[in-house]
């Protein structure tokens, strides 16, 4: 169950929703006993940047992938 506390990870692009990294990320943080969460966010260009600098600026992080990359890359 998430709290206030749980941590936030994201793989970022479109399409995400076939991706099975939630299953396999969301499996490791239980058996390392992380409060954290992992989930696919389809979202467009528009969105990156702020959902980038959201999910950093909360303690969290994850992974971007087509067509986003190098969007992402550009801002690091």
């Amino acid at each position: 169950m998430a709290s206030a506390r749980t941590r936030l990870y994201a793989l970022l692009g479109s399409p995400v929703a076939h991706s099975f990294s939630p299953a396999m990320q969301n499996a490791a943080f239980a058996a390392a006993g992380l409060d954290a969460v992992y989930v696919a966010l389809d979202c467009d260009a528009d969105s990156l940047s702020g959902l980038l600098r959201g999910i950093a600026g909360a303690g969290g992080g994850g992974n971007v992938t087509v067509p986003h990359k190098g969007a992402a890359a550009a801002l690091v």
